[in-house]
């Protein structure tokens, strides 16, 4: 028997030298520019690095009046509002309902600018939205809880449920968070 040669592969069409030498070049030259982008890139933040520093030497220090003293005050107290520690407070709200089993709370919203949160709750009877209010107010987080309106519902069941809307102003702490 003879062995039999076959060749599977494909030649392979070779570009002529020229080309392959061009796109070689071509992408030597890409390299080269996009290095020169770079160098002209840093040498432009060098500067501008150099700019700030010089105008910050020469910067005329701050003097500050009456005016701007009440101005901060003002910045500091509506920091304070904004910044005021929302999950402490919601802690807070949950602990004082948790002593008040016939109350349900629906929602609570926020107003940061006015430090005020206003909440929608239900309750069984009226008395159990006064026992509410009342603990509310002596808590040292509230400042002031005032009952806006309250409603008399009929439940699903057949049940009455007074739904009621509350706005608890909070103590502003008097230092500054950073």
């Amino acid at each position: 028997m003879t062995a039999m040669h076959i060749d599977f592969a494909h030649p392979i069409k070779r570009y002529p030298k020229w080309i392959r030498l061009g796109v070689f070049a071509l992408g030597l030259l890409s390299i080269f520019a996009l290095l020169m982008l770079i160098k002209q890139v840093k040498t432009q933040i060098a500067t501008q690095n150099q700019v700030v520093l010089a105008k910050q030497q020469h910067a005329q220090p701050i003097k500050l009046d009456a005016q701007f003293g009440l101005s901060w005050e003002a910045a500091i107290k509506t920091q304070q509002h904004l910044n005021r520690p929302w999950l402490e407070t919601l802690s807070m709200l949950e602990s004082v309902q948790a002593n008040h089993q016939n109350i349900a709370l629906l929602s609570a919203t926020p107003n940061a600018v006015k430090a005020e949160i206003m909440l929608t709750g239900e309750a069984q009877q009226f008395d159990d939205i006064s026992l509410f209010l009342a603990a509310l107010k002596k808590h040292p987080m509230i400042k002031d809880a005032v009952l806006q309106n309250q409603q008399l519902f009929e439940t699903e069941t057949g049940k009455q449920v007074v739904q009621f809307n509350v706005v608890l102003a909070w103590q502003v702490v008097e230092k500054l968070v950073m």
